[in-house]
């Protein structure tokens, strides 16, 4: 049964749709689809974004592990994928101080805690994902929403999530901590996207200044990035939150991306 029917899309958790033990790879090819436009561009996320160690040791073994905590937006009358959601749980004990490091820290934490059996009583967005057409029309909301009647369905008593702010890209030299406290003329947050956790009820707990570690060979981010890095020092790189350092004498790059955690009431 659809988590919400909301203007006839079927909101779907992963562990209901027919045919899962099958679909699982299909998933993620549906997730690179929704990152591409007609061209082949990747839309959405930065191509980095997935390339820290982290990711590459989990991210495709969250839908096998957790698929009750997948969100897919179906049409229903065709049957395409509108939007995806994605999701960890893990235990918390409910203060700022035990808060896992970030996104890294949230999935690691995750995986952790299942090997040993832990109970999960918190749910943490990880990932919204929207078709480029169907963008703007207030999907990452309605995913959201489903998320939290993801975390009430499985009996959780949190759901945290680390921000990745829509704007902060613009300004990756401004530190986490001032780019927070920027407001609209409305007084609300400058950030959209903190704005709409805002809206629906989240607090701002703490800033995650390492959430995302990502580092690579300076060959590998000039891939990543489409430029290239003649010098050691600090970039601004395209889509990043802040600065990539570039280290050529030991060939390494390394971005640490800021996110923000906000706690949504359940």
């Amino acid at each position: 049964m659809p988590l919400q029917n909301s203007e006839n899309d079927l909101l779907l958790s992963l562990n209901t749709v027919p045919g899962r033990g099958s679909d699982l790879e299909k998933f993620y090819e549906r997730q690179t689809i929704l990152n591409r436009d007609t061209n082949g561009k990747k839309l959405g996320w930065p191509h980095f974004e997935f390339e820290g160690e982290v990711a590459r040791s989990y991210w495709r073994k969250i839908a096998i592990c957790y698929p009750e905590c997948q969100l897919l937006l179906i049409d229903p009358l065709d049957a395409t994928i509108k939007a995806i959601g994605q999701s960890i749980s893990i235990y918390w004990n409910g203060t700022p101080e035990a808060l896992p490091s970030g996104w890294d820290g949230a999935i690691t934490l995750g995986f952790k805690q299942l090997n040993s059996k832990i109970a999960a009583n918190t749910l943490v967005p990880l990932a919204i994902t929207i078709r480029s057409d169907c963008q703007g029309k207030g999907y990452s909301k309605k995913l959201l929403e489903g998320m939290k009647a993801i975390s009430k369905k499985m009996g959780l008593r949190y759901m945290i999530a680390p921000v990745r702010p829509m704007l902060k890209s613009l300004y990756p030299t401004i530190a986490m901590e001032k780019y927070i406290r920027w407001k609209n003329k409305s007084g609300e947050f400058f950030d959209p996207w903190i704005r709409t956790h805002s809206r629906m009820g989240a607090r701002i707990l703490k800033i995650a200044p390492k959430s995302l570690i990502i580092s690579g060979t300076v060959t590998e981010w000039e891939q990543w990035t489409n430029m290239a890095f003649p010098e050691s020092g600090d970039y601004v790189v395209p889509e990043a939150l802040s600065t990539v350092y570039i280290d050529r004498t030991k060939n390494h790059g390394l971005y640490l991306q800021p996110n923000v955690w906000m706690q949504h009431s359940v």
